[in-house]
C-alpha cells in the first residue's frame, strides 16, 4: 500500500524570531491567538501534515515575509529515546551522568545539542485531599446538592535535553535529579540547581547547538512567551532541532 508521505514546514533557525511567526500564522489562521496557541503546540513550525504541494507553496509565502522555512517529511520528525537522568557532573573532558540505572560519559565536543523547556501542567496530588474532594462531591450529589468540580490545580514543569551526536539523549527533570554534584553552590530549591547545571553544561559545550528557552532561562529572561504546550512538544522543536543539526 502506498501512502503519500505529508510534511511540515519548519524555521531553519535555531532561535527563530517568534513574533515574525506567530504575525505570519496570524495572518493566515485569522487571528493571533490562534498562532500562538499553534506555536505552543507546534514550536519552531509554520505547518504541519500537509501535502507536499501544499507545504511547498507555504514555504515559499513564509520566504515572501522573510521567514527562512525548510520542508521536513513528517515521519522523519522523531527524536530519540531518552533516557532519564537521576544526576550529571562536569568534570575533565566531558560529562559523566547517572542515566537509566546505568554511568554515561559524553566528551563535550560530542554534544551536538541543549535544549530546554517548560510547560503547565496539573500538579500531582501531594496527599488525599484530591479522593476526599471526590468523596464530598459524591455525598453532595446523593443529597441533590450540585457537584462542583473543583479546579486541578497548575504548575510549572521544566526540563532540558542533552543529545550527544552519536544520538544517545539525556533528559534532566529538575524534580527528578541530585544536584550535590555543584558542590558548595548549591541551593535549597531545585529550580536555581538546575538554572546553575545548565548553565555550566552550555558554557561546557561550546560547539552545541541550543533554543531560545535554555538561552533565557540561564539569563533569568521572561520564560512565559516560550512556554510550550507539554512534553510531546518540547519533542516536536527537538526534533527539529535536530535534522537542522544533520542538514548543516
Amino acid at each position: 500500500m502506498n501512502c503519500t508521505p505529508l510534511y511540515a514546514v519548519a524555521l531553519k533557525d535555531a532561535v527563530p524570531d517568534r513574533e515574525a511567526a506567530e504575525a505570519f500564522l496570524a495572518g493566515r489562521l485569522g487571528d493571533r491567538a490562534r498562532a500562538r496557541e499553534f506555536l505552543r503546540r507546534n514550536p519552531g513550525y509554520l505547518g504541519r501534515c500537509l501535502p507536499r504541494d501544499a507545504a511547498a507553496r507555504l514555504r515559499v509565502e513564509a520566504a515572501d515575509s522573510a521567514l527562512d522555512a525548510a520542508l521536513f517529511e513528517e515521519d522523519s520528525l522523531k527524536a530519540p529515546s531518552p533516557l532519564g537522568t537521576a544526576r550529571l557532573e562536569l568534570k575533565g573532558l566531558g560529562l559523566r551522568a547517572q542515566a537509566a540505572g546505568a554511568e554515561v560519559f559524553i566528551r563535550y565536543e560530542d554534544v551536538s545539542l541543549i535544549a530546554a523547556a517548560a510547560y503547565d501542567a496539573p500538579a500531582p496530588a501531594p496527599d488525599l485531599s484530591v479522593l476526599k474532594d471526590g468523596l464530598f462531591s459524591r455525598i453532595r450529589g446523593l443529597a441533590g446538592a450540585a457537584a462542583a468540580e473543583p479546579e486541578p490545580r497548575r504548575e510549572t514543569f521544566f526540563r532540558a535535553d542533552v543529545v550527544a551526536a552519536d544520538g544517545l539523549r539525556l533528559l534532566l527533570e529538575p524534580e527528578n535529579m541530585d544536584f550535590s554534584t555543584l558542590g558548595s553552590r548549591r541551593a535549597h530549591a531545585s529550580l536555581p540547581n538546575f538554572r546553575l547545571l545548565l548553565e555550566d553544561l552550555a558554557a561546557a559545550c561550546t560547539g552545541a547547538a541550543s533554543n531560545a528557552f535554555l538561552k533565557a532561562f540561564v539569563s533569568s529572561g521572561n520564560l512565559t512567551p516560550l512556554k510550550v504546550a507539554g512534553p510531546e512538544a518540547a519533542d516536536e522543536e527537538l526534533a527539529r532541532l535536530l535534522l537542522l543539526g544533520r542538514r548543516r
